[in-house]
């Protein structure tokens, strides 16, 4: 078995977010008219009732039914002030490999993913919000239908 020299690694993982950078970012639907995939969340919301329109609409920024929405809780308020925000998705590409322990190439897979995950989450709309509310962190989970976390993606709000 060939082992996998570290540029050979870096390049496997550029090659594979880009992919899925594509797949989740493609849009299939026909285009009528330009729409917009900006986030707004009204700047008079409660922290929570923000982070609920924030992953609402987060969701819709994806292809069709890809991630749903499901719900959003606070988790802490003292020390820090935390949500979790619940999203769910059958897609395939938001599976995670179960066998990524063993697997260099599903490991990369599945880092590639969570990287995705994590910039789609995290976005400055989001941290705008959190400065705004005094919110400390809000973590973005993928649920598969069955409700095994595949991914998760923390912010902060610097």
């Amino acid at each position: 078995m060939h082992k996998l020299t570290s540029l050979e690694t870096i390049g496997i993982l550029l090659l594979v977010t880009a992919c899925l950078g594509w797949l989740v970012y493609r849009d299939t639907r026909p285009q009528k008219k330009q729409e917009s995939r900006e986030i707004t969340v009204a700047s008079s919301a409660t922290a929570e009732s923000a982070i609920i329109q924030y992953g609402s609409q987060l969701a819709g920024t994806f292809e069709k039914g890809s991630i749903s929405y499901v719900n959003t809780s606070k988790t802490m308020e003292t020390p820090l002030v935390a949500y979790v925000v619940v999203f769910t998705s059958d897609d395939p590409v938001f599976q995670s490999a179960p066998n990524a322990t063993t697997d260099k190439a599903a490991y990369l897979s599945n880092r590639s993913v969570a990287l995705v995950w994590q910039t789609a989450f995290c976005k400055p709309e989001l941290k705008e919000l959190m400065q705004r509310q005094r919110v400390n962190i809000v973590t973005g989970t993928i649920n598969n239908t069955r409700g095994d976390t595949q991914f998760l993606a923390s912010c902060t709000p610097d």
